[in-house]
């Protein structure tokens, strides 16, 4: 039975949409994702290459390495630039507990302005109908009114409307409360 365990987990988690990575100090690969594996042979700025987990820039290994060495049990947060392409990546680190503090879990995530955020049954945790639920996640996604509109393929004034709506229900009255009031059911930005 314990062997199935770890088996059973490494493809629970793999599953999961998080590009996720176990290292160590040296930025070896001891175990990597399958979403982080097709993230990182994207030609992104960060790579699984010979067994180990690098920058496509040599230039900014060491800043990985110290992020890396700095972990503690708290998950840490940075953002690598790459300075040729652009792109930024951000990274979480944590540090697993003993027998295992030699190794520091990782998620990577692309910075893009094609990310989608999938947020939990908003209906049944704060009462909104199904097409404020809709709505919501449209807007929290980075989309105007009426890109929304266009998208659900109905009126300003219906998504207005539903707005509104879920202003009220929420007790907001700005843009800002109600992502404030959304943001704790962020399942996962992908």
């Amino acid at each position: 039975m314990e062997q199935v365990v770890p088996h059973i987990l490494a493809r629970w988690i793999d599953r999961e949409e998080r590009a996720r990575v176990l290292v160590d100090a040296n930025l070896t690969a001891h175990w990597v994702s399958s979403r982080a594996e097709a993230l990182m042979n994207a030609n992104n700025s960060i790579q699984h290459w010979n067994g180990r987990i690098l920058p496509r820039d040599r230039r900014i290994e060491g800043e990985l390495m110290t992020f890396v060495e700095r972990a503690t049990s708290e998950v840490s947060a940075q953002c690598i630039s790459d300075p040729d392409t652009g792109e930024q990546v951000v990274l979480t680190a944590t540090r697993l507990p003993s027998p295992w503090e030699h190794l520091v879990g990782m998620t990577i995530q692309r910075t893009s302005y094609d990310f989608s955020v999938r947020l939990a049954d908003l209906k049944q945790a704060l009462g909104l109908t199904r097409t404020e639920a809709r709505v919501a996640h449209h807007l929290f996604c980075g989309n105007s009114a009426e890109e929304t509109a266009d998208n659900l393929e109905v009126s300003l004034e219906t998504v207005r409307t539903h707005i509104k709506r879920a202003y009220a229900k929420l007790g907001v009255s700005s843009r800002e409360q109600f992502f404030h009031k959304l943001t704790p059911f962020v399942i996962s930005l992908g």
